[in-house]
């Protein structure tokens, strides 16, 4: 998650630069006499880009945890002796919780 935020806000400070930067300068033209129009509302824009990449960000760790789970429960019940009720409470979990049918 720390990665995911640091991420974000580097790349929403290099978004807010690049759109101020052709705001103020008129860099990007549509014609050689008008420039691009752009502006940007900070709360509502930055809100809204942050949230999108904490959401996306949230997503990617439950699917690497979930798949890891997997390996490691496949993993472990090959490589050690379990006792039959742990036998059973790992096929629950994986029957269950993460729809290993």
């Amino acid at each position: 998650m720390v990665k995911t935020g640091l991420g974000g806000f580097i790349g929403v400070f290099l978004g807010s630069l690049l759109v101020w930067s052709n705001w103020h300068f008129g860099w990007l033209k549509i014609t050689p006499s008008l420039s691009y129009p752009v502006g940007i509302t900070v709360f509502i824009n930055v809100l809204f880009v942050f949230a999108t990449i904490i959401v996306i960000g949230i997503i990617a760790s439950l699917i690497a945890s979930v798949e890891s789970i997997r390996n490691l429960i496949g993993t472990l019940s090959h490589q050690i002796e379990i006792p039959e009720f742990f036998h059973y409470l790992i096929k629950s979990f994986k029957t269950h919780l993460l729809n290993d049918h």
